[in-house]
């Protein structure tokens, strides 16, 4: 991916935050971080990512995409980012969570796949 600009959402870096500070063992994939940790984290992801901010347009698209494909429980934020992804007219998400994706017919990579 040398030479792709890589975004990331507000949605991104709240649910980063909420993982970061889970403690380990509470729930899966807590990191056990500090507050001053994640934000140094945090910091570092602002400064590596180019932040596309919500735009008004996003919960229409968001309101769509969960009727369509009757979203529910945890997948509505997966449904905010694909919302996202066709607002901003984006061609693919980058995430480990593959199959969380699928129904929605985007383009999705796993980072372990691309260099």
């Amino acid at each position: 991916m040398s030479g792709e600009e890589l975004l990331v959402r507000p949605q991104n870096i709240a649910e980063f935050w909420r993982v970061a500070t889970t403690p380990r063992g509470r729930h899966p994939g807590g990191l056990g971080l500090t507050a001053a940790e994640a934000r140094l984290r945090r910091e570092n992801i602002r400064r590596d990512f180019t932040l596309l901010r919500d735009e008004p347009a996003l919960y229409d698209a968001w309101e769509h995409l969960v009727d369509q494909y009757q979203v529910i429980g945890l997948a509505v934020f997966d449904a905010r980012l694909v919302a996202a992804v066709q607002i901003h007219r984006l061609d693919r998400i980058l995430t480990f969570n593959i199959t969380d994706f699928a129904r929605y017919g985007v383009s999705v990579l796993d980072p372990t796949a691309v260099q």
